[in-house]
């Protein structure tokens, strides 16, 4: 991308536009042989997924891949087999965040389902809090040893964890390793029993973007395929488990392109709003707490239901969650539910003060690489620092990495669609206690004394790899349209594309020469803008600072078309995502 390509014309928040048109055959092609509106030919065009446009909104449980293609599950499969039958006890481990809770949650419940049930003497369940460490470790094996398992399953974690493996194996306890973390190029355990890991060499399976809560899905998918239940109750009970599992796939931010991984959402959402598939006390009250309605949609999950869940890993103990979603208490769900409530409500407290904080000492000249650390007297509590590194470079266009301790820091990387986050993590693995995570998001841990040479090391890695202009906050533009072509029929075709997340995020419609009308502010602090293009309702949230703006000018709008549900009406709705003035 050149400055020469793009329309240099700022934003209201500072960000240059980017217009792709989709190929003209190809919105002929959905208007002729799908009959589809105009707007959502053309958001059809700009997609990329491996599924036809009669498949889109149709997901069934033949949309999910065979589970004995992924490489590993025949090993995995056998030895679980092994333990049931010889009555060993097993103990799961898995990561603190949405997704390794969502995983322990679908282990269980498979267990459940195949009649070995949780009991203290059988499945035990080990959720590592923050200050125990990320990742699997010694400690995880040694209370293994101390219930006197012979087999440990984790999930979300352990395909880097070499050492620990190879420890549980000198303890003579099996380990099996459903997980997602895999750079190009490493290796697995090699003393693991069995791993099921989609992108490690040699791996097949068609669908290589799954969490770490659908390889454990994948897992459960192929014991109750062996367990003799009929094809009726093995998807009775998938079908229950694709609620929690739809959750974990959207709150881990995986590809929603692929068939699967948008089968399993989608899937997951008709479960929960299915009225003969009663959601348990403990998952109502989540919902509930979180004022999801009947409506839900994967944004709910992403933003209502996934943030709880993280809440309790990241503010106390995550294995609060699955007391809450265990629960068979009306009363005790709800009490559970509040406290998971507060937690995010006292996370969101936290985070924007270290955010506003952090803010004052950014310099004005921004580097390329933001390193930002501090200690809990400083107000710097780690486990809001992904978050709010995921706020800063939002707000600053720039790989962020915020750490908190005090000899030993252990910190959060968000970066930028152009900055490898691991690959930049690899150029300082000599000084790095530990680190793992995805392109966009990581984990690290390191001595105060290198964090010099740290934060030297991450600034050069992008000098070296990323040309000034990828520095340059962009929006891509997919579709324009005019104001007539945005009716319910046409948004509602839109919607087609759901589930939204990454690699299918909902497309961005530019609209050209628009004069706002009735601009107010709303929300309890009147932070957010409301007003009416033609005859629909905008909102435009974070944007009162400028309601003069658009009260005076005719501008261009970047919108999100969608719908709003209240009190039994629906309306189109138009969610504005940045505004420029227009050139007339």
């Amino acid at each position: 991308m050149s400055i020469s390509s793009l329309d240099t014309n700022l934003s209201l928040t500072n960000h240059i536009w980017r217009f792709e048109p989709p190929d003209i055959e190809k919105i002929r092609h959905y208007q002729t042989e799908n009959g589809l509106s105009l707007l959502a030919a053309k958001a059809m065009a700009t997609r990329n997924l491996d599924i036809s446009f009669v498949e889109l909104h149709n997901p069934t449980m033949a949309h999910l891949h065979d589970p004995f293609l992924m490489l590993g599950m025949d090993k995995a499969v056998e030895r679980i087999e092994k333990a049931i039958q010889n009555q060993e006890t097993i103990l799961l481990v898995t990561d603190y965040d949405a997704d390794g809770t969502t995983s322990s949650m679908v282990l269980s419940s498979m267990f459940h389902a195949l009649g070995y049930r949780h009991t203290p003497t059988k499945v035990h369940t080990h959720i590592p809090t923050r200050s125990e460490g990320y990742g699997f470790n010694p400690p995880c094996v040694d209370k293994a040893v101390q219930l006197g398992a012979t087999l440990i399953i984790t999930a979300d974690i352990g395909v880097r964890d070499h050492k620990a493996v190879t420890y549980s194996n000198t303890k003579g306890i099996d380990v099996i390793i459903c997980d997602h973390h895999l750079p190009p190029g490493e290796s697995v355990p090699k003393d693991a029993y069995a791993v099921l890991c989609p992108p490690q060499d040699d791996c097949t399976y068609p669908n290589p973007s799954l969490a770490a809560c659908g390889v454990c899905f994948k897992l459960a998918q192929a014991m109750l395929a062996r367990s003799g239940k009929t094809l009726d109750s093995q998807h009775r009970f998938l079908y229950s488990f694709l609620k929690i599992v739809a959750i974990g796939t959207v709150g881990d931010v995986v590809s929603l392109a692929s068939k699967e991984n948008r089968a399993i959402v989608s899937l997951g959402i008709q479960a929960i709003q299915n009225p003969t598939l009663r959601n348990r006390d403990g998952f109502q009250a989540l919902l509930d707490v979180a004022r999801v309605g009947d409506h839900i949609t994967a944004s709910d999950m992403g933003f209502k239901l996934a943030p709880r869940i993280n809440a309790a890993g990241r503010m106390a103990d995550p294995k609060l969650v699955a007391e809450l979603l265990s629960s068979t208490s009306s009363a005790e769900a709800k009490r559970l539910a509040k406290k998971l409530d507060d937690l995010n409500k006292r996370r969101q407290e936290v985070q924007q003060e270290m955010v506003d904080s952090i803010v004052q000492k950014v310099p004005e000249e921004i580097p390329n690489f933001l390193v930002i650390t501090g200690t809990r007297e400083e107000g710097f509590h780690k486990g809001v620092g992904g978050i709010v590194a995921a706020r800063l470079r939002d707000q600053f266009h720039r790989p962020v990495a915020v750490a908190s301790g005090y000899e030993t820091l252990t910190g959060s990387i968000r970066s930028i669609g152009d900055v490898h986050a691991v690959d930049a993590l690899d150029r300082c693995k000599d000084i790095l206690i530990k680190y793992g995570g995805h392109p966009v998001a990581a984990g690290f841990s390191l001595k105060r004394e290198h964090l010099e040479e740290f934060t030297k090391r991450l600034n050069d890695f992008v000098a070296e790899t990323t040309d000034p202009e990828q520095l340059i906050p962009v929006r891509l533009v997919e579709v324009q349209c005019r104001m007539e072509d945005i009716t319910f029929k046409s948004v509602s075709e839109f919607m087609r594309l759901e589930p939204f997340g990454k690699d299918n995020y909902k497309p961005l419609v530019l609209l050209k020469d628009i004069k706002p009308k009735r601009v107010e502010t709303m929300g309890k602090e009147h932070t957010h803008l409301r007003f009416k293009v033609g005859q629909h309702r905008a909102i435009w949230f974070g944007a009162s600072e400028h309601q003069t703006t658009l009260q005076r000018n005719t501008v261009d709008l970047l919108v999100e078309p969608d719908f709003n549900h209240y009190n039994g009406r629906v309306t189109v709705q138009l969610m504005v995502k940045d505004v420029r003035l227009s050139k007339g």
